[in-house]
């Protein structure tokens, strides 16, 4: 894709097409993991209805959405990978809708994620 990026716009080279490259890969990352958010937040509201594979978003071809209902319902998906236990919902919830900013620091990908976090918190404590 950086590929692509550098061939539609006029990159100078050097430090300048070094930083340029930073910025798009960085904000490639930020959307892809926003739109995996997004995927997985659609499969969570839904999953309990059953027939989740009728709620496939527009922009996802059948078999791509098959594949997300498989992975987002997996024990995998909802594993510590570092522990291999099964992370508390808050955490799961955590972990979905965060991402590092430019210092390395931990943010909310936005406040209703944050919002949702506390609420899944409080269920949780009780």
């Amino acid at each position: 894709m950086w590929l692509k990026v550098k061939d539609k716009f006029e990159v100078l080279g050097g430090m300048r097409e070094h930083r340029f490259q930073a910025f798009v890969i960085d904000t490639m990352r930020r959307l892809f993991r926003a739109w995996k958010a997004r995927l997985s937040i659609r499969y969570s509201r839904h999953v309990a209805e059953g027939n989740i594979l009728s709620r496939r978003p527009e922009d996802i071809e059948l078999e791509d959405w098959k594949y997300l209902v498989e992975y987002f319902g997996s024990p995998k998906f909802k594993k510590n990978p570092a522990t291999g236990e099964k992370e508390p919902p808050d955490r799961v919830w955590e972990i979905q809708h965060t991402r590092k900013n430019d210092r390395g620091e931990i943010v909310w990908v936005d406040p209703q994620s944050q919002q949702i976090h506390c609420q899944i918190q409080e269920l949780v404590t009780q």
